[in-house]
């Protein structure tokens, strides 16, 4: 598990995701990666994902290796990956069913709307759908949650950061981008507290309407200075 928080202002969408992976055999919790690469550019957008690592990495190293120009080729990877976790004799349909269910994608990708160009934000979690991306809607955020984490908390934080984040109405670009990207280092330092299954330190990519993709990675509220990367195509 990871935690995943995705904010959509319109014409820009910040996605983070902390940078730890662990194993949980029998309810213990254990380490695995404290520097995984958890976004990724998908050529249209980027990705990132939460849940059991290993279906997670695949649909990752998937995408990393195809052309990628739509969505649906996405889904199609991701309902690949599924299948051949079904598909796994080795796993307890239990077990199946555990994983299955707690792991998910969020995306940037951008489309065409009355004739002119519109960034979206969408999300694959079985929680909500199992057939399609769920869109998440302009102006608002999301958050996804390790499982170790208490309902009151989590309810807690999703008030944090949906009175907390600034839209691109509330003042200048650079000024909104620095208010909410501190949010997310805030929101994390305090869940990685919370959660095993959490570190302070995430990646962070920016993405615009325009399509422009920006990368900060291994950044964390304590480090203070940081700047974002251009992703070339």
């Amino acid at each position: 598990m990871t935690i995943l928080i995705a904010l959509n202002l319109g014409e820009l969408a910040i996605i983070a995701a902390d940078k730890k992976e662990v194993l949980i055999n029998n309810g213990i919790i254990y380490p695995l990666n404290e520097e995984a690469n958890k976004v990724i550019d998908t050529g249209i957008g980027l990705i990132t994902g939460s849940g059991y690592v290993s279906l997670v990495n695949r649909v990752k190293s998937t995408v990393l290796h195809e052309t990628i120009t739509n969505t649906d080729q996405i889904l199609s990877i991701i309902f690949k990956e599924r299948r051949a976790i079904q598909d796994n004799n080795s796993v307890s349909e239990s077990d199946k069913c555990e994983l299955l269910d707690k792991t998910g994608w969020l995306l940037s990708y951008r489309t065409t709307l009355d004739d002119q160009p519109k960034l979206r934000l969408a999300l694959f979690h079985p929680s909500i759908s199992e057939k399609s991306f769920i869109l998440i809607e302009d102006n608002t955020s999301k958050i996804i949650f390790p499982s170790d984490m208490k309902e009151e908390s989590i309810s807690n934080y999703q008030k944090i950061i949906s009175s907390g984040m600034k839209l691109l109405s509330e003042g200048g670009i650079q000024d909104i981008i620095s208010h909410n990207v501190n949010l997310v280092l805030n929101i994390i330092h305090e869940i990685s507290k919370e959660s095993k299954m959490v570190s302070e330190t995430c990646d962070i990519g920016l993405v615009f309407n325009s399509g422009e993709k920006y990368m900060a990675r291994s950044v964390c509220k304590k480090i203070g200075q940081f700047s974002f990367v251009p992703i070339h195509p």
